[in-house]
């Protein structure tokens, strides 16, 4: 009962769609702008009409095919929009069939024996799986191998989306009418190169891919990258979100329309907003990449870390680890003092290095969090060769039921021809107590013991730590 009022709502529109008497191409449009989020668009599509005085019907022409109709928004000075129309019947085999079921169609049977055609007529009962079901004098076909002479197309199907607008003016004339609607199909995703330049200096620059499925080309649009998660419902009728927060246009307007190196970024609520210096086309089914961001000499640090894969419980504590590497880690400041300071879209991040001759090789990858400035960036890109430890457990004496004492040793290896500093981190389990370390430590948190380790070049380190654990009584 709940989904009637939409499948009435979509043969209205399907039914009730008309001929208009302007037709209005997206190719003479006077303005057209872009606000693109990660997975929808807000389009503002301005177009001139020569309109009578009185009413008349107006067909927008190549919008696009994944529109939201509920949010549709016209507007017009001087016009009185009386009625608008989605026409999203799309002519097509299977709709051409759809419209005539319960008409009789011709037929067409290649007989190969006879090396002749055979004409007949069926009546289209209905469409299955995309094909017509007919009945013919002898019988009912549902994969007819034949082919069907239709004597006209319907009416109400069209070669593109289009919107029909049913509008009243009282005086003839040029008119600006502008249409706004949110739509599927454009989405956009960040991706970073970073580039180490020395041991704490990198060059960073990024690129925003935008892409567009939405069924038809944006041409010479002035486009704006919106960063932040915009709020959005589902309703049980279509899997697409059709709500959600827009970003104003106001910005868009008054940018600047010289050009200049980069996107003008800008806070606008809880959103940052990009806006592309040029206007650019972007063509359906295309992927269109511009730059974002390029910043030089930008600090970083690089840390090597691992966590122990020994075990610490009072019942069970034992193990032993053989030559597990490191994991590296990059650390950015999102500050001007690191050469940064700008607000950082989600994106892909994929590290570069040089050899010794100066050839840039790939070393890792990592995923951004929105970044914002101020905030600090940890990302994993990979695990070292040349640095690793191995560890055991050596000894666990109980001393009560619910208390024992452990013994571990971790040694830690490093072949590199540099010192290297490294993070190691232990869970223990229950309560516990360091008893004796010869490493000084810190309680990271509630099961985990933190030790910064100092290896020197091709050399080795090594840690020996007693611990006591506590078992609450339950």
């Amino acid at each position: 009962m709940q989904k009637t009022p939409v499948l009435v709502l979509a043969m209205l529109l399907m039914t009730t769609t008309t001929y208009a008497d302007i037709t209005v191409k997206n190719d003479n449009n006077t303005d057209l702008a872009l606000s693109i989020y990660n997975n929808t668009a807000l389009v503002k599509d301005v177009r001139t009409v020569d309109l009578p005085t009185g009413k008349t019907s107006i067909l927008f022409a190549g919008v696009s095919e994944q529109m939201r109709p509920e949010t549709i928004i016209v507007n017009a000075e001087g016009v009185t929009v009386q009625e608008q129309n989605y026409n999203f019947a799309m002519l097509s085999p299977e709709n051409v069939a759809r419209a005539n079921i319960g008409k009789v169609v011709k037929t067409i049977l290649w007989d190969q024996e006879k090396a002749q055609n055979i004409y007949d007529k069926a009546l289209i009962l209905d469409v299955y799986a995309g094909r017509p079901v007919l009945k013919f004098s002898y019988g009912i076909e549902f994969d007819f191998p034949g082919r069907i002479i239709w004597e006209k197309l319907p009416e109400n199907l069209q070669t593109e989306p289009s919107l029909s607008l049913g509008v009243e003016t009282n005086q003839d004339g040029p008119k600006a009418i502008e249409l706004m609607y949110l739509t599927g199909g454009l989405h956009w995703k960040a991706n970073y190169v970073a580039e180490f330049m020395s041991d704490n200096e990198l060059n960073l620059k990024s690129w925003v891919s935008i892409n567009n499925t939405s069924g038809v080309d944006y041409n010479q649009a002035r486009v704006q990258i919106v960063a932040g998660d915009a709020n959005m419902t589902f309703p049980q009728t279509t899997a697409r979100p059709m709500v959600m927060k827009a970003v104003s246009f106001a910005a868009m307007d008054n940018a600047a329309t010289g050009s200049v190196a980069m996107p003008v970024e800008e806070s606008v609520g809880e959103y940052h907003v990009y806006t592309l210096p040029e206007k650019i086309t972007i063509a359906n089914n295309q992927t269109k990449q511009v730059s974002l961001l390029s910043k030089n000499k930008i600090k970083y640090q690089k840390e090597y870390r691992l966590s122990s894969p020994l075990y610490l419980n009072v019942s069970n504590s034992g193990g032993e680890f053989k030559k597990q590497n490191s994991d590296v880690y990059i650390k950015l400041v999102n500050k001007t003092e690191s050469n940064l300071g700008e607000p950082l879209p989600q994106g892909t991040m994929r590290f570069y290095d040089h050899d010794s001759k100066g050839n840039m090789l790939f070393v890792g990858e990592a995923n951004l969090r929105q970044l914002a400035v101020g905030e600090e960036a940890e990302m994993r890109i990979g695990r070292s060769f040349d640095v690793s430890a191995s560890g055991k457990v050596v000894s666990l004496q109980k001393i009560t039921e619910n208390t024992a004492e452990a013994e571990l040793n971790i040694t830690f290896n490093n072949a590199k021809p540099e010192n290297v500093a490294l993070i190691f981190d232990q869970y223990i389990n229950h309560d516990w107590t360091i008893l004796s370390e010869n490493i000084k430590g810190t309680k990271y948190n509630a099961h985990t013991m933190r030790w910064n380790i100092d290896i020197p070049a091709q050399g080795t380190s090594e840690l020996k730590v007693k611990v006591r654990m506590v078992k609450p009584n339950e």
